[in-house]
């Protein structure tokens, strides 16, 4: 690959980028001639990368009249962690883990992406950890309870759930509000 092919995918990437950035900024949409303007680029252009963001990178791109824009709850910024903050972030999901007690996908998704951006040492533990991870247990009702509390939390509403404090005695059901999870 020579210099030129080189420094124009370098160019489109950044520009994808700038363009899912944009999107993401302005959660209300663009038109296809203020992305241009802003990325500098052609409507033509414009189409292509709104294409490619969806086709390539599957970023969810919706169209109302002449807007675009990126469905909500899609896009979260990049993070970047010091070394200090990485290690935080596996020391509190093993301790999660160590009192689960089962599989989580969510968690595997959590280590494998931070196995990417940390020490080599840091990763060798992650890494560890998933082998280890994968062996537990999997429960996909104790998972979708957990979501379901999870999601009545962000969102301030009360859940009716129902327990046994023996296995002998009847359920009792309750209403709940989690405020914290």
């Amino acid at each position: 690959m020579n210099k030129v092919e080189r420094t124009g995918k370098t160019d489109r990437t950044a520009r994808l980028l700038k363009v899912e950035h944009l999107l993401y900024q302005n959660p209300k949409g663009l038109t296809i001639e203020e992305i241009a303007r802003l990325c500098d680029v052609s409507k033509r252009t414009t189409y292509r990368d709104l294409i490619a963001l969806e086709s390539e990178l599957e970023v969810p791109i919706w169209e109302e009249g002449r807007k675009r824009g990126i469905m909500e709850g899609h896009f979260l910024p990049p993070v970047h962690f010091t070394l200090p903050e990485a290690l935080n972030i596996f020391l509190a999901a093993r301790l999660m883990l160590n009192y689960a007690h089962r599989y989580d996908p969510n968690m595997a998704s959590i280590f494998l992406k931070l196995s990417s951006i940390v020490s080599p040492l840091l990763k060798e533990q992650i890494q560890k950890t998933m082998v280890w991870m994968q062996k537990q247990p999997r429960n996909e009702q104790y998972l979708g309870i957990l979501a379901a509390l999870a999601e009545a939390w962000l969102s301030q509403r009360r859940v009716k759930i129902s327990y046994r404090a023996l296995a002998r005695e009847k359920a009792t059901e309750r209403v709940i509000e989690p405020y914290f999870f």
